[in-house]
């Protein structure tokens, strides 16, 4: 994931596309593809005969940078280019259409609509059953999100379809499309980069970090493309190119969850369709015309405005957008921390190069600045690596404490805190156990699940129990801390590119125990022969969990789940469980060692097991035709998660 592979990816694009350019206009002149003109469009009729069906050029230019780059976890960005070429292959039947009988309209609009709407379909379900695409949309400017649940669905579709009508309406100046597109590109390309800063998956952060790079790919193709097609065009995109750039623009929209940013930042996009959509319901209805000519920049057009202008003006207006709603959103993304110290009355600095101000921050945006005003901590977000990231470094240098959100939070509250991690499991036996103590106690539930602590801080006091879910990358960068109850449910190979091979990234899950002593607890997988091995001479007081032993803490015995700790207690059958699979039931067995430890009562457990359902995407039921079970475990994202979802099943 460099950044500079971000650059290559398009410089390849747009010199694939600058060399390639003149070889397709010569084809289009031959096979005479060549764009008819609208009779009553009458400023247009010296471009009578211009070829078309240029999107050629940038998508060939778009595939070849892409290629080049995508290596690993590339899931999302082979789906986002496949829907791209679908849209680009309707687009080109719509253009054969029109050459073959050298007409204005291609397709039927009916047959367009069936046609996005397949497309459309298809990523909505894919949105909706794979755990790669983000469970929630991300309100503008604010650290809220929005589960629409199945919703989803029908909320893709019109994004989808709304977007490529929008972008194909657009195309109707010299460069204005792709102009437009490009600034676009540009900035959503950052709003993503910016979100995916905050996450520590890896396979989170190299499929979101792949869109960014197929967004560059698209960048350098539509770069070669504008030198052929800015006025006077050599060749128009027609509607092989348009469709495709609203089909790439809506499907990156959906995969990072951030669909409401795309009326902001296509707002020109938005104006074209609506203003279409006013000017047919208004005639419709009086006969009269809202606009002298529709989309909008053919009003403009008919206003005398030269279409040079028009194309600046829509891509100025697309640059200034991008700016202000990248602005806004760096001024929201770590808000808890500023919002927490600002609380304090700290004097906040934000380190982000060329931004605007932040309401109650000081901006900086290198070393001198940091030492010219004496900043004594610096908090870095989830996905900063402290050991390779140079800005950290240098901090550390010249003395500047630098430490995590999570690590400085720890040292800020003064409650019980449990910790859980472990390869695979982690959420859902967070949650299991969150949902447990909430029963008794004031409980929050934060971490790697989604929820920074430090956001909580406020509302904590000593009589709360702190449920953490924590990743291995947030065990790297932390060194002062101590769990009351630490958890390892499990430990297989995974990770290895990100710490530096399999037993770095142990002797990370295993930070999880540090300074602990007789006086916190450790819940260990009796089960799982690496994490017993390596747990054998830890401090902390042990309890086991396991599905065939006996042991201190939570056991399977003869069909139900029992904890011996002094006495032995029949907590419930293991019919009543309500997930399925061995290590469903080791997760369980897990929580409810936590839980019997902060004294939960036998029937509170047993309500929150039997009612527990699976989290999105992990062994989700979806339903049953032909005899068929189908279940959703998108989530699995290494070999082992998934060998442990397959043997959930018994058949």
């Amino acid at each position: 994931m460099k950044a500079y592979n971000l650059l290559f990816c398009f410089l390849i694009g747009l010199l694939v596309s600058v060399v390639f350019a003149p070889l397709v206009i010569k084809l289009s002149q031959k096979f005479k593809l060549k764009q008819t003109i609208l009779h009553y469009v009458e400023l247009h009729k010296d471009k009578q005969g211009t070829p078309t069906m240029g999107g050629f050029i940038f998508l060939l230019g778009f595939v070849v940078a892409a290629a080049c780059f995508l290596r690993e976890d590339c899931l999302l960005s082979v789906i986002a280019i496949a829907v791209t070429l679908s849209f680009g292959l309707l687009g080109f039947l719509d253009d054969f259409i029109k050459i073959k009988f050298h007409q204005n309209e291609g397709l039927k609009p009916y047959q367009k609509i069936i046609g996005q709407l397949g497309i459309s379909t298809i990523i909505g379900l894919f949105a909706y059953f794979n755990g790669l695409v983000p469970n929630e949309i991300v309100l503008p400017f604010s650290n809220i999100t929005l589960n629409l649940g199945w919703g989803i669905i029908p909320f893709v579709i019109f994004v989808m379809i709304a977007i490529t009508n929008s972008v194909n309406l657009t195309d109707g100046l010299d460069g204005l499309a792709g102009g437009v597109s490009f600034v676009y590109l540009f900035g959503f390309a950052v709003l993503i980069y910016i979100f995916i800063s905050n996450t520590s998956a890896t396979h989170v952060l190299t499929e979101q970090f792949n869109l960014v790079l197929i967004s560059a790919a698209m960048m350098g193709g539509l770069g070669g493309f504008l030198c052929f097609n800015c006025n006077k065009a050599k060749i128009f995109m027609g509607d092989t190119g348009s469709l495709a750039l609203g089909g790439l623009i809506g499907v990156i929209a959906v995969f990072s969850g951030l669909e409401l940013y795309l009326p902001i930042l296509g707002i020109m996009f938005v104006l074209s369709a609506l203003s279409d959509i006013i000017q047919v319901l208004h005639y419709k209805r009086t006969k009269k015309r809202v606009f002298l000519m529709a989309p909008l920049h053919h009003h403009f057009e008919k206003k005398g405005v030269h279409e040079n202008r028009i194309v600046v003006i829509y891509i100025f207006i697309t640059m200034a957008i991008s700016v202000f709603s990248i602005a806004m959103t760096l001024a929201v993304t770590g808000k808890a921390c500023v919002e927490h110290f600002i609380s304090k009355k700290y004097r906040v600095f934000v380190y982000a190069k060329e931004i605007e101000q932040i309401d109650g921050c000081e901006m900086i945006s290198s070393i001198e600045d940091v030492l010219k005003n004496q900043i004594k901590l610096c908090i870095t977000s989830p996905g900063i690596n402290l050991k390779k990231d140079l800005f950290c470094l240098h901090l550390k240098k010249f003395g500047i404490q630098v430490v995590t959100e999570l690590e400085y939070s720890l040292k800020n509250i003064k409650a019980t805190t449990i910790a859980v991690t472990g390869t695979n499991g982690k959420s859902t036996t967070a949650t299991l156990i969150y949902e447990m103590l909430k029963q008794k106690y004031p409980c929050v539930l934060a971490g790697n699940i989604g929820t920074p602590l430090i956001s909580q801080i406020n509302s904590i006091s000593r009589k709360t129990k702190v449920v953490l879910e924590v990743s291995s990358f947030m065990l790297e960068n932390m060194n002062d801390f101590c769990f009351d109850v630490s958890c390892l449910l499990n430990l297989t190979p995974d990770h290895e590119n990100w710490h530096g091979g399999v037993e770095d990234y142990y002797q990370a899950k295993l930070k999880v125990f540090l300074g602990q002593t007789k006086k916190q607890v450790a819940v260990l997988n009796f089960d799982d022969k690496i994490v017993f091995d390596r747990t054998r001479h830890i401090n902390s007081r042990a309890l086991y969990f396991s599905k065939t032993e006996t042991v201190k803490g939570c056991f399977e015995r003869a069909g139900k789940l029992c904890y011996y700790d002094e006495n032995f207690d029949d907590i419930m059958s293991v019919k009543d469980v309500g997930l399925r699979g061995e290590k469903n039931l080791e997760n369980i067995l897990c929580a409810v060692t936590i839980a019997k430890h902060f004294e939960v009562d036998d029937k509170t457990i047993s309500s929150v097991v039997s009612n527990f359902k699976p989290l999105r995407h992990r062994i989700e039921f979806i339903g049953e035709k032909d005899g068929v079970l189908y279940f959703n475990d998108s989530k699995a994202t290494n070999i082992s998660s998934t060998l442990c979802a397959l043997g959930a099943f018994e058949k």
